[in-house]
C-alpha cells in the first residue's frame, strides 16, 4: 500500500491511495480518501504501508502533533519502508525575509499559504531530520529546491 497525502487536484497515479482533507463524492474509495494526516490509525494497521508521500503536509499539522503523526507514520510503514517529505524550510524563508532578499508579501505567503490553503506551522530541514533520526529513520536523500526542501527516509528494521 502506497498513501499520499494530497488535494484533490494533486492526485498521484491509481496505486496510490489519496488522502485528502476534503470529502469527495466524485472519486472511488480505492483512489481517494478523507481523512486525517495526523494519524492513519483510521486508514490501516501498523507494518502495513509501503511508502507514504507527504507534501506540503507537515505545515498543515499542527506544531505540537508533528512528532505524533511521524511517530504514527513510522508504526505505519512495514519495515523498510520510505516516507518522502517536502516542505518549505521555515528557517531559510526567516533569513530570506530578514536579509531583505524577500518582501512582506513572499513571506507571508510562504509563511502563512494562500488564501485558499492555510499554512497553520512551520518547519525546517534540520529539524525534520532530527526527528526521523529520533524515529529510528534512515534518511536516503536530503535536498533543497529553491526554500523547499525534499528528504527521503526508511524505516529501519528494528
Amino acid at each position: 500500500m502506497k498513501i499520499s497525502f494530497c488535494h484533490e487536484n494533486e492526485m498521484k497515479e491509481s496505486d496510490y491511495i489519496n488522502v485528502g482533507s476534503q470529502p469527495s463524492d466524485k472519486l472511488p474509495i480505492n483512489v481517494y480518501r478523507h481523512g486525517d494526516a495526523h494519524s492513519l490509525d483510521w486508514l490501516c494497521e501498523d507494518n502495513k504501508v509501503d511508502e507514504i508521500l507527504a507534501i506540503n503536509t507537515l505545515s498543515h499539522i499542527d506544531k505540537q502533533d508533528v512528532e505524533q503523526a511521524l511517530q504514527n507514520w513510522f508504526n505505519k510503514l512495514k519495515p523498510n519502508g520510505i516516507l518522502k517529505i517536502g516542505a518549505i524550510d521555515i528557517h531559510l524563508v526567516s533569513k530570506l525575509f530578514d536579509n531583505t532578499k524577500i518582501d512582506f508579501d513572499g513571506y507571508a505567503n510562504c509563511i502563512w499559504g494562500a488564501q485558499n490553503n492555510r499554512r497553520i506551522s512551520g518547519i525546517d530541514r534540520t529539524t525534520l531530520c532530527e526527528l526521523l533520526l529520533k524515529y529510528k529513520f534512515t534518511i536516503i536523500i536530503k535536498r533543497y529546491d529553491g526554500i523547499s526542501f525534499y528528504v527521503e527516509a526508511r524505516k529501519n528494521e528494528n
